[in-house]
């Protein structure tokens, strides 16, 4: 796919097309065990046990409850990493749709605490 096309004032002459919106990256903070458009990677922001969803029948913004493993109903999340201490931020090369957690302080998980990353493409 060509990135010029005729210019409307001469055909003689090319111009750039625009760039589509979906060619640059963006990232998002997702609610927990809401569903999301497959992620690229992930960033986690904060302490606590994280897990994620990579299979799912729900549709993107809708709840995914947690199931936890072997109770034959409803999602199942896999445990992807624990964080003891708060500190800098850490990237997950992983492609999830959700994500759950648990933190060790007295504070629940929320939204930021992960983010998901879309890498642009043409």
């Amino acid at each position: 796919m060509g990135r010029y096309t005729a210019d409307s004032d001469d055909n003689t002459k090319s111009m750039p097309k625009s760039i589509p919106v979906k060619s640059f990256g963006r990232a998002i903070v997702p609610a927990v065990e809401t569903v999301a458009e497959r992620a690229s990677h992930v960033i986690i922001n904060a302490s606590g046990s994280y897990h994620f969803l990579y299979e799912t029948s729900c549709s993107e913004g809708s709840v995914s409850h947690n199931t936890g493993a072997g109770s034959g109903a409803g999602e199942t999340y896999e445990q992807a990493i624990t964080i003891k201490d708060d500190g800098a931020a850490i990237r997950l090369d992983i492609n999830p749709v959700a994500w759950s957690g648990s933190r060790f302080k007295s504070a629940p998980v929320e939204a930021g605490d992960v983010t998901f990353v879309y890498r642009g493409g043409a």
